[in-house]
């Protein structure tokens, strides 16, 4: 599972030191000559851009988002979803589907359903649905759910989302990095990539990265206490730790 960092202002940059990046598709239009520049200048870099719901508070509609993945060349969208209901996100990837056909853009990107669900029996429903799709490509898991899960964490989902042979996405990561870590490494193989902004945020709440967020960040905001060294400390003990977890089991 590839850790994607989602990073404030003033590290936006770092984040194409990465395989894959998350760009949400709000701050494309909010900064074209930073934001936009940045990720058209690094063609290599694989990029999923988000819908933007839970920054914006609704979703965009897939006709903007398809203009600007247009424009700065993202390989992959988050389809909009009905946060965090599960029948809404159905209703909402149809009404995009369908757009999508209509205007010939089927196969133009790579394009993630989000399976919400407010509890087992509506998550299991979205997710068979999803599933259902073959133009959808990959499934995500938000970080949502584990408010109502007993464990607090996604694992015990994985019998349901592990049932399919389209790529999983977590998307985000409601307490701390601890949760990715001690994931079982053959979910954590079967995950292709989570993204969170929890590297940086440790950093800003003066924690370790076992400990509780209290918080999140404010992506257009800069935070001069996330220095480079910091920021890649953060990331290299997620690294190391989860590849410990991994050996011992």
């Amino acid at each position: 599972m590839n850790l994607i960092s989602i990073n404030p202002r003033n590290l936006w940059k770092e984040m194409y030191d990465q395989p894959q990046v998350m760009l949400l598709t709000h701050l494309f239009d909010r900064y074209p000559d930073e934001y936009g520049k940045l990720a058209l200048e690094h063609p290599e870099v694989y990029k999923i851009q988000d819908n933007s719901i839970i920054e914006m508070g609704s979703t965009f509609k897939i006709d903007h988002m398809v203009e600007v993945a247009d424009k700065y060349h993202t390989q992959e969208l988050i389809l909009p979803d009905g946060f965090p209901s599960g029948p809404r996100t159905v209703q909402l990837v149809e009404e995009a589907l369908n757009w999508m056909v209509k205007h010939g853009r089927i196969g133009d990107y790579k394009l993630m359903g989000v399976c919400h669900g407010e509890n087992i029996k509506d998550f299991t429903t979205t997710f068979n649905y999803l599933n259902s799709i073959k133009e959808i490509d990959v499934i995500g898991i938000p970080k949502v759910l584990q408010r109502w899960l007993p464990t607090k964490s996604r694992d015990e989902l994985a019998p349901i989302f592990t049932k399919t042979n389209k790529e999983l996405h977590f998307l985000g990561e409601w307490l701390s990095l601890e949760n990715l870590i001690k994931m079982p490494k053959e979910l954590k193989n079967k995950v292709r990539s989570c993204d969170t902004c929890l590297p940086c945020l440790s950093i800003v709440e003066n924690k370790s990265i076992f400990d509780d967020r209290d918080g999140t960040l404010d992506l257009e905001k800069e935070y001069p206490e996330i220095t480079l060294d910091l920021y890649n400390s953060a990331l290299g003990n997620y690294t190391v730790f989860s590849k410990i977890h991994d050996i011992e089991g």
